[in-house]
């Protein structure tokens, strides 16, 4: 909001050829009411509207992401890494 730059939504989608595609869709016009709290509130919203849209057109493709999130959460928890010291 502070750059006042396009935010143009772009995401690769998976086929069964195993190749990927980009797709670039629209820009998602940012509310810039003065209110920055309002601002970010409504525009986050937005955001989780377009990614909840995303999932929702495409839930194999997220659930190729979380199951290599997964996997990399417990490689880190196998090693040990990232672990706060007390």
């Amino acid at each position: 909001m502070r750059s006042e730059a396009a935010l143009v939504p772009m995401y690769l989608i998976r086929n069964y050829r195993g190749g990927l595609q980009l797709v670039i869709d629209s820009e998602i016009l940012l509310i810039r009411n003065g209110n920055v709290y309002e601002d970010v509130t409504e525009n986050t919203r937005q955001i989780v509207r377009y990614l909840e849209g995303l999932i929702g057109r495409y839930p194999d493709q997220w659930n190729w992401l979380t199951v290599r999130l997964k996997r990399y959460r417990d490689q880190v928890e196998d090693e040990g890494v990232g672990r706060a010291v007390k």
